[in-house]
């Protein structure tokens, strides 16, 4: 290609090969070193740093990043079942929800034994 001709013939044989920049990332995260896990510093006053730690004893996490990562998890899903109703409701239905509507859901539910 031309790139590779215009380093072949402008880049001095003996010039140290050029080093790739580093990563940007934010001040308050740093990569880690397991899985591509990113670790954030969250300041907390002390009556919520309490309660996190009261949670993790309580409902069994291990640690209070455990309890943390639940809690975004249930965030991120309450978020999006939230937009799924959202573009339900803006969509609208071609079937009206009224008696009827109803009436043939509850024909779906299997009988108790």
């Amino acid at each position: 290609s031309d790139e590779q001709l215009f380093h072949c013939l402008c880049v001095p044989m003996n010039s140290p090969p050029e080093a790739p920049p580093p990563p940007s990332l934010p001040k308050f995260a740093k990569v880690g070193t397991l899985l591509g896990v990113v670790t954030m510093n969250v300041s907390l006053p002390d009556d919520l740093k309490s309660f996190v730690e009261s949670q993790v004893t309580a409902e069994g996490y291990g640690t209070s990043s455990e309890y943390v990562r639940e809690l975004i998890r249930r965030d991120r899903q309450r978020s999006h079942l939230r937009n799924l109703i959202i573009a339900g409701l803006t969509e609208g239905s071609s079937h009206p929800i009224d008696d009827a509507f109803w009436a043939g859901r509850l024909a779906r539910i299997p009988a108790a034994t």
